[in-house]
C-alpha cells in the first residue's frame, strides 16, 4: 500500500487506476518478501548457495 501511495504522489499512478493495477504492486512486494507471513529471517542464508547470513549482507552497503 505504501508503494501505491508513493506512486500516486509521484504521478505514476492515479487513484482511479489503483484497483486495476494493484497486482503489479503486489508482485513487487512479493519479490522483496517471498513468504506471505513475514519478511525473511535475518539469520537465513543471504543466497541459496551461500552460508552468509542475510544480516551481514544487509549491514554492508552496495558500495562495499
Amino acid at each position: 500500500m505504501g508503494d501505491m501511495i508513493l506512486a500516486i504522489l509521484k504521478g505514476r499512478l492515479t487513484i482511479e487506476e489503483a484497483s486495476r493495477r494493484y497486482r503489479e504492486f503486489l508482485r513487487a512486494t512479493n519479490r522483496i518478501f517471498p513468504t506471505k507471513y513475514a519478511p525473511p529471517s535475518l539469520d537465513a542464508p543471504a543466497f541459496r548457495d551461500s552460508e552468509i547470513p542475510f544480516i551481514e549482507k544487509v549491514s554492508v552497503g552496495l558500495w562495499s
